[in-house]
Formats: structure tokens, C-alpha cells, sequence
């Protein structure tokens, strides 16, 4: 549907590119606990978006739409209506905030203390939801099960860390900047990964045919 958010695994086949698998990617499903103009709060998180939503709070919801910064850019919103519904939650890991929380956006993880996390990791976090987050039940890393060789992803820098580490929000590729100035975090950026880390290979076999 449009505006869903998905992720797609592709080959090359006779000269063009075949999907092999397609898993639709929600940043947030979970109830709605403000409702404001233009914006609605889901698993302590503010979600903004642009197209006119009959949502109550109260209301479950399913979030497609991208990371930027603390909130989600909808892209497309479905309400719930039937019943017996988990909270999600899919973002990236930037440790954890002052309250030595963890915090995915700003969404509070608890109930699972996450094991081998790194600052950049892609988390998806199943479990119940809480005042300001989700109370996990299973906590995974990673977009995709298997080994992929590139990575072409859409999304929002995130403000880089005191190390120079940044990532596209939402997609577990890091880099690390000496001009962290120079990283814009409010423009929408098309950027390519080889399964670990950005990269700024345009001119070499898949990385050119994606526009990398």
C-alpha cells in the first residue's frame, strides 16, 4: 500500500533486479496516548504527520514513515481495529539517554537490558507498551535475517555522537565524520551500506547501478 515502509531483498536476474522477500517495516504500532494538531504520541514518541488522521488516543495504531531526530514522519497510518495487539517498536540505538535509560527515539525500553548493543544498531523491540515506551518481551537487532551484500536505504541523519559516529536513522549502516557540522539531520538523504557501514562507492559494480 502507499506509504508503507518496507524492506526488500533483491538479486539480479537476466539484467534487472528481483525481489526475493518484502517485510514491512513499522517503526511504531502501539496506543495513542496525546493527540495534538498534525501530531499524535505513540509509545512516548511524537509522530507528526500530514494527511488529515481520524485517531482518538486510545486508539492502536500501525506507524509507517521514517525516523527524524526523537520523532517519526508518518508516511502512512492504520488504525487497529481489532483486538489482542503487541506493541513494536523498530529504530536505531544511540545508547542510552541521561537517566542511563535505553531509549529508542524517545521511547523507553525496559523489561529486557539490551545485550551487545552498539550505537547505530537497527533494534526491534516486541513487547507491551508503557506511559513512555514498551516493556520488551523480545528485543532483536538487525533489518534483515540474513547476509546482505549492498544497502541502499532512505531516512534522516542522526545528530552524531561525540565520537563522529552518525547513521541513517532506522537502518543499522554507521560512519564517522571529523566535520560533524557538516551532517545535516533535516534532509532527507538516499545513501548505500555494505551490510555494516555506509559507504561512498558510486563508481563500482551495484553500488552505480543503485545511484550510490
Amino acid at each position: 500500500m502507499t506509504g508503507h515502509t518496507v524492506a526488500v531483498v533483491v538479486t539480479q536476474e537476466n539484467g534487472g533486479w528481483h525481489a526475493k522477500h518484502i517485510r514491512q517495516v513499522l517503526p511504531l504500532v502501539g496506543p495513542v496516548s496525546s493527540v495534538q494538531d498534525g501530531r499524535i504520541s505513540v509509545l512516548g514518541t511524537e509522530v507528526a504527520f500530514e494527511r488529515r488522521a481520524d485517531i482518538q488516543i486510545g486508539d492502536w495504531v500501525a506507524i509507517s514513515g521514517l525516523w527524524q531526530g526523537l520523532s517519526v514522519r508518518a508516511s502512512h497510518i492504520e488504525k487497529l481495529t481489532s483486538v489482542g495487539h503487541q506493541a513494536r517498536l523498530s529504530g536505531t540505538y544511540l545508547g542510552s539517554d541521561p537517566q542511563a535509560q535505553t531509549v529508542i527515539g524517545a521511547s523507553v525500553v525496559s523489561g529486557l537490558e539490551p545485550q551487545h548493543l552498539s550505537p547505530g544498531d537497527l533494534v526491534r523491540v516486541v513487547g507491551q507498551p508503557t506511559r513512555d515506551g514498551i516493556m520488551a518481551e523480545r528485543l532483536e537487532a538487525g533489518l534483515f535475517a540474513g547476509v546482505v551484500g549492498v544497502v541502499q536505504v532512505q531516512g534522516y541523519y542522526s545528530e552524531p555522537q561525540p565520537s563522529g559516529l552518525y547513521t541513517v536513522l532506522g537502518s543499522g549502516l554507521i560512519a564517522y565524520s571529523d566535520q560533524p557540522e557538516m551532517i545535516d539531520p533535516y534532509t532527507l538523504v538516499i545513501r548505500c551500506g555494505d551490510g555494516s557501514g555506509l559507504v561512498n562507492v558510486g563508481s563500482i559494480g551495484a553500488f552505480a547501478q543503485l545511484g550510490c
